[in-house]
């Protein structure tokens, strides 16, 4: 066992794994996401797409600061933004300035948090692709091609992308409620136990 002021230890604490700073970062944008769908739920009108959410929408909307606390501790995103659709980021990145943004018929999950929120996941996913691609793969569920095409565009690449397609954010694994259910109760019984 090396000794508390070894060489040997220094190094193996200057090279502690890199993701580790990003927690911060995910947990950042998990809590600015879980309390928009919070609002959201509390509006009740963004899921009308989505009826297998009609059971979900009140739990969430009851969510106390405290549970959305919990739930945003994961170590995973828990947005997406098309990070596992190759064919809309090829679009995305051979597309040119469109003229109006898509944005002009706001949906429910529409706020104005949503741009600023829509920007910081996207940055922080862009910056991610291009200095820690694995990472970057696993902590934002992108598919390994995206997080290749991601990384090739530049800021403002990233910001026409949010202009123009911020109503593209939404909570990941949308197609799975249960998931999203479980999440909110084991976060209130932590609380509960806390």
């Amino acid at each position: 066992m090396p000794k508390e002021d070894s060489p040997t230890l220094r190094v193996m604490r200057s090279h502690s794994w890199s993701g580790v700073l990003r927690l911060e970062m995910v947990q950042g944008l998990n809590e600015r996401g879980l309390a928009l769908l919070k609002k959201a739920a509390q509006a009740s009108e963004w899921a009308d797409g989505l009826p297998s959410w009609k059971e979900i929408i009140p739990v969430w909307a009851s969510a106390s600061e405290g549970t959305v606390g919990r739930a945003a501790r994961s170590p995973m995103v828990l947005l997406d933004f098309n990070f596992q659709d190759l064919a809309w980021w090829s679009r995305m990145v051979s597309a040119h300035p469109a003229g109006e943004s898509r944005l002009a018929k706001p949906s429910g999950f529409y706020t104005d948090e949503v741009i600023p929120l829509a920007r910081d996941l996207l940055l922080e996913a862009w910056s991610a692709s291009r200095s820690m691609t694995p990472i970057a793969s696993l902590v934002f569920g992108m598919a390994p091609e995206v997080t290749a095409l991601i990384a090739r565009l530049s800021p403002s690449d990233v910001d026409r992308v949010v202009v123009h397609e911020a109503q593209e954010m939404r909570p990941r694994w949308a197609n799975r409620p249960m998931f999203w259910r479980a999440l909110c109760h084991a976060a209130t019984r932590l609380l509960r136990l806390a």
